[in-house]
């Protein structure tokens, strides 16, 4: 019985003294153990979407995550579980102890933008399509003489005008159409102070080419010499007797109208 103990003894020892004799022989010549890898997978928002980096890799070896474009998606940021990692695309990093695990490509659904026909102007957008709250800029730019009366757009399947304001918006999350429709400006019209007479104008705006009517009476022993307006720009423009009454086409400026008189003698 003892003899088997002790024989037993020495042949542990012999195992270990080889295990140890061994390991020394493969530090010795240079074998090293294989590293641990770790897996890095990706997983897509949106089904069919092609990805690219997913595989094994080893602490401190360089990943490459891409995600290919989808048609009608857009790629908006990678994540790792719930937090967001990077909005670039591709996506290149040291994988560190802290970064293994499953990646997320979250892509969210575009909409359609379109520019309604329109008159007397112009409009543009800052993009074609967007997704939801995505901030748009709308361009719109008036015809010589005309200004924007409304700015708005439609959602897909509605007939609500939406106001724009200050020409930004949010994307809904619909296709829409923008519009703008232009009114023409309407100028001041103003009368100046005056000697030895009076002056009445029906308006006190109008819009470019509107025919204005001026009545003209002196003072008693005066008559009239002669009826001009001043536009902004300080140019003065006489206004023609046409049967008996003052008449003259609205400019594209507000205006002082004035009238001169002459005493009778």
């Amino acid at each position: 019985m003892f003899k088997t103990k002790v024989g037993r003894i020495i042949t542990f020892a012999v195992i270990a003294g080889l295990l140890i004799i061994g390991g020394s022989i493969g530090i010795g010549l240079g074998i090293k153990r294989p590293e641990k890898t770790y897996s890095v997978s990706i997983v897509s928002t949106v089904d069919g979407t092609k990805t690219h980096g997913a595989g094994s890799y080893k602490i401190g070896d360089e990943v490459t995550l891409e995600a290919e474009a989808t048609d009608g998606y857009r790629f908006v940021c990678w994540k790792l579980g719930n937090a967001q990692v990077s909005t670039a695309n591709p996506y290149t990093f040291k994988l560190t102890k802290n970064n293994i695990g499953n990646y997320s490509a979250v892509y969210e659904k575009e909409f359609n933008l379109t520019k309604a026909t329109t008159e007397n102007g112009t409009i543009t957008v800052s993009v074609e399509k967007a997704i939801k709250s995505e901030i748009i800029t709308v361009t719109a730019t008036p015809a010589e003489n005309y200004e924007i009366d409304k700015l708005y757009y439609v959602e897909e399947g509605s007939d609500e005008e939406v106001q724009i304001e200050n020409r930004v918006f949010s994307m809904p999350e619909k296709n829409i159409t923008v519009y703008a429709t232009f009114k023409l400006v309407e100028y001041s019209i103003l009368v100046g102070e005056i000697e030895n007479g009076t002056i009445e104008v029906a308006e006190t705006k109008a819009s470019v080419g509107t025919e204005i009517h001026v009545t003209v009476t002196p003072d008693e022993g005066n008559s009239i010499y002669r009826v001009y307006y001043i536009d902004e720009n300080d140019v003065e423009t006489e206004i023609e007797e046409v049967d008996e009454s003052y008449v003259f086409l609205m400019p594209g400026k507000d205006i002082i109208i004035f009238a001169e008189f002459i005493q009778q003698i």
